[in-house]
């Protein structure tokens, strides 16, 4: 089918859906789970919801990262994994055997308050995520 045969709601969704998008996805769904990459990931929220102080009802876009950095795991994890499983090495709050999924770049948000005056918060939504540590 061509675009010109598609009426104008059928275009739309023609134009939102990527190519071989119908396509089945290979693997199982927990081989999909586990394979998770650290992306970024985005919803909108009422400004007083962050948590900041600020009294504003204006919602923005707060983004942020979240998924799995498994395949981003070097030797020195793995082998710090293995000297606290031996109990060589002991457990505690700040060790970490596994990288993590972080903003590497922000977004400076800015709103109104409800006094309406302007508002610019640095380092606030995730622009850009990698997995570090």
């Amino acid at each position: 089918m061509t675009l010109q045969g598609l009426n104008s709601s059928e275009l739309l969704r023609a134009e939102r859906s990527p190519s071989g998008s119908s396509k089945p996805k290979k693997g199982s769904s927990k081989e999909r789970r586990k394979n998770r990459h650290c992306r970024l990931h985005s919803l909108t929220v009422k400004v007083q919801d962050l948590g900041l102080g600020f009294q504003s009802e204006e919602i923005v876009r707060f983004s942020y990262c979240a998924g799995s950095c498994e395949s981003a795991r070097t030797n020195y994890d793995l082998t710090l994994q293995n000297l606290v499983q031996i109990d060589l090495l002991m457990r505690n709050k700040h060790l970490s055997s596994n990288p993590c999924c972080r903003p590497v770049r922000y977004e400076v948000v800015s709103f109104m308050d409800v006094q309406n005056a302007w508002h610019t918060v640095d380092n606030l939504s995730a622009a850009e995520c990698k997995c570090v540590g």
